[in-house]
């Protein structure tokens, strides 16, 4: 065999594999309306390159050649099934009948037998669930035998040619489409990964807590979300890359325990924290709730961490502690109400009536005065402890336990933003 001939079309068959996946990738993610077109636009690129393989032939003697034209159509007729195996096929026929010759049509019996067979072999690697080596050996045995119903066609010359020449094509045929079968498997197993990743990516990026994939050898964040880019402050670049602990809050303070806790996940493969700190790019500390769970994927171990921002939870949790108090409040102050006032009646009434018979400007006057205002006092502080909208406590002064404030607590509520709550010190 000449070594130039079977180099070019070596390079032809690459050119092949290069175009397969430049258009597998064009239309990848597309839109079944315009996925449709992949197989006809493979099947006129192969047909082409099959045309071109035919007339690039390969001498093996003195005015003996043979070439790679059925290799290209075994191959996009595996990968890619009927649609594309037939109208490479079909471009490749009416081509060899173009240029014409004594061996025409047999030259194109032997391109429909490898169509046929090409296709045929493509339904079995779809029952089978993909193209398997079994699959790429077996119809490059059938592109092999499909030259003997073309030869005989041509009687005793044919025979002649067979004598000469097929040993050499059953050997091309066998290694061009036997290697490059598992060259164009790669490429569809890459492209499917690179799917399967991006589709990952999509979902999770619609989740709204943080979900990460760690390193539990290193704790490097592999792969976040965009629930973390908005919660960090960090672009995804950003973050993957960084070590977890990069986003624990700075100092000392919870350090311990936060290592302590990650070694007992480690230990155990799962691990469940509320109220831990997350710094963000501005510094912010913010509370988060934390689950971790621990996966073995071919020899590595990974972290699939859930971060949920902590507020909204420690917020309601506030409100539910206020809306609490305020009950017990209200249901004190009812009780201490019905409990002063009628006595208290009965006090200021009797004050009232005292205070009309002491002589005007008399000490006993004076005392009885003192005491109704007094008793007002008492009155209009049952008044506000029955119209409480919160509790707040008043400030601590000495030795005295905080007690309620009754003017703060019966206050409208001022407007504004929500404060957040405050941080545990971990």
């Amino acid at each position: 065999m000449n070594v130039h001939d079977i180099l070019e079309a070596i390079g032809l068959l690459v050119i092949g594999l290069l175009f397969y996946s430049y258009v597998r990738g064009l239309f990848q993610g597309q839109p079944h309306s315009k996925r449709r077109w992949q197989p006809v636009v493979l099947g006129l690129g192969f047909g082409m390159l099959s045309v071109i393989l035919m007339r690039a032939g390969i001498q093996l003697d003195n005015g003996v050649f043979i070439d790679a034209r059925n290799a290209p159509i075994a191959l996009i007729g595996l990968f890619e099934g009927w649609t594309a195996v037939v109208i490479a096929a079909a471009i490749t026929a009416v081509s060899r009948l173009w240029i014409g010759g004594a061996g025409a049509w047999a030259g194109v019996v032997s391109v429909v037998l490898v169509a046929v067979s090409a296709g045929l072999v493509h339904g079995w690697a779809r029952r089978d669930g993909g193209v398997a080596p079994k699959h790429a050996l077996s119809l490059a045995a059938l592109a092999a035998l499909a030259l003997l119903p073309a030869l005989a066609m041509l009687g005793a010359r044919g025979f002649e040619l067979f004598t000469r020449l097929w040993a050499g094509y059953a050997t091309l045929i066998m290694l061009s489409v036997g290697l490059m079968a598992r060259l164009f498997h790669d490429v569809r197993e890459q492209q499917r990964l690179m799917a399967d990743q991006e589709r990952f990516r999509a979902i999770i990026d619609e989740a709204a807590a943080v979900v990460r994939i760690v390193d539990a050898d290193t704790l490097t964040i592999l792969e976040t979300n965009r629930a973390e880019v908005e919660l960090s402050g960090y672009s995804r670049e950003e973050i993957i890359g960084r070590n977890i602990r990069e986003f624990w809050p700075d100092g000392p303070a919870g350090r311990p325990e936060r290592e302590a806790m990650l070694a007992e996940a480690l230990r155990t493969g799962h691990m469940q924290a509320m109220g831990l700190g997350y710094r963000t790019r501005a510094g912010t500390v913010i509370p988060v709730d934390i689950t971790y769970r621990f996966v073995d994927y071919r020899g590595r171990r990974f972290i699939i961490a859930l971060l949920t921002d902590a507020r909204p939870r420690l917020q309601a949790e506030s409100a539910l502690r206020e809306a609490a108090e305020l009950r017990a409040a209200h249901l004190t102050v009812g009780a201490a109400a019905h409990e002063i006032n009628n006595p208290l009646s009965i006090v200021m009434g009797s004050l009232q009536l005292m205070l009309e018979r002491f002589p005007e400007g008399s000490q006993e006057q004076k005392w009885t005065a003192a005491a109704v205002k007094a008793g007002e006092r008492i009155r209009d502080a049952v008044a506000r402890l029955s119209s409480l909208v919160r509790v707040t406590s008043a400030e601590s002064s000495g030795s005295l336990a905080p007690i309620l404030d009754t003017v703060r607590s019966s206050e409208p509520e001022k407007t504004g933003p929500p404060a957040s709550p405050p941080l545990p010190p971990r």
